[in-house]
């Protein structure tokens, strides 16, 4: 039997090789958004994984008591801290805004007897601390944390090193993150769009363009009985149009009479209703 060939890499019709995950095409039309998309779909699947992980971390009793790994990390920050900590400090540590899943993170917490109130706790705001119970729910937690991830990490060559880059890059992308949540949130107050849209034109015209149909005719001015036409005032044009001033203004406009006296509507220069008088003689 003869030996299969050699899977080969697809290439584009520009020789240029494929991306070697899938993602978003409507995403993409530089390679640095692909570089980008590329990064955020890695980071969506890394975050998730980390918190599905510290969640199972908890073992069975977390899952009794419905714990995830969101509440765990809270668990986590309350051990480290040196003093109690309100729902403002950890929200503060973590970078979220979300205080009504933190209150609900807190409650969990403390129905499963892992933190409690602190006693100087202020009437604005409850602090809480870690009690015995979670100091020994989080010993067990790091003993399966070291066993499932440390140790096995410590032996990928230059990890940590890669581990300490990647820290500083995710702190300087979330900058980027909040930085532009800040300028949407500041776009939306003042409601100054960020992006100049084409404005679509509403008038009857614009309108008949959109909707690919033909305006209509325009109707053609009346005829009189002596078979000459015969221009009414209803179908000349808008004053404006024919540059005249309104009477006591200063001026006279390029139209070659003045306004009658009345309220500036539908009024016909005075050498024009010579003519149309000359007209219907």
């Amino acid at each position: 039997m003869s030996a299969k060939a050699p899977h080969k890499i697809a290439e584009s019709s520009d020789h240029r090789l494929e991306p070697p995950t899938k993602v978003a095409r409507h995403l993409v039309s530089t390679p640095h958004e692909l570089a980008v998309t590329q990064f955020e779909q890695g980071l969506i699947c890394a975050a998730e994984a980390f918190y599905r992980f510290y969640g199972v971390l908890l073992g069975r009793e977390g899952r009794r008591h419905n714990l995830s790994g969101q509440d765990n990390v809270i668990l986590q920050q309350i051990m480290a801290a040196s003093r109690p900590l309100g729902v403002a400090d950890i929200a503060r540590f973590a970078n979220r805004d979300d205080i009504a899943n933190i209150q609900y993170s807190l409650k969990k917490l403390s129905r499963a007897g892992l933190i409690e109130k602190a006693r100087n706790s202020s009437v604005r705001e409850t602090s809480y601390l870690a009690t015995d119970l979670a100091k020994a729910w989080t010993r067990d937690f790091l003993a399966l944390r070291r066993e499932l991830f440390t140790d096995p990490s410590a032996q990928i060559l230059n990890f940590d090193e890669q581990l300490g880059i990647s820290a500083k890059l995710l702190n300087v992308i979330a900058g980027f993150y909040d930085h532009g949540t800040r300028v949407m949130s500041g776009s939306e107050q003042t409601g100054e769009p960020l992006v100049d849209k084409p404005q679509r034109d509403h008038s009857q015209m614009g309108r008949l363009h959109n909707s690919g149909k033909r305006p209509p005719p325009v109707p053609s001015p009346p005829r009189s009985r002596g078979g000459r036409d015969a221009i009414s005032a209803a179908h000349l044009p808008p004053p404006a149009t024919l540059g005249l001033v309104p009477r006591g203004s200063g001026g006279e406009g390029t139209g070659g009479g003045r306004f009658d006296q009345g309220d500036g509507q539908n009024q016909v220069p005075q050498s024009s209703k010579k003519r149309l008088s000359s007209a219907r003689k």
